[in-house]
């Protein structure tokens, strides 16, 4: 994760957040799915 994050030059935490949200979506890797969860998953967070 630390050498995608390194990469990307951005931080680990993001990238595992992609990283989890992505795992739910195999193989098909809706990026609109994808994307999708990650924003509900934001807006809770804020909750």
């Amino acid at each position: 994760m630390s050498e995608i994050a390194s990469m990307l030059e951005e931080e680990e935490t993001v990238i595992q957040k992609i990283c989890d949200a992505a795992k739910k979506y195999a193989p098909d890797y809706d990026a609109k799915k994808i994307y999708a969860d990650m924003k509900e998953s934001e807006k809770n967070s804020k909750l």
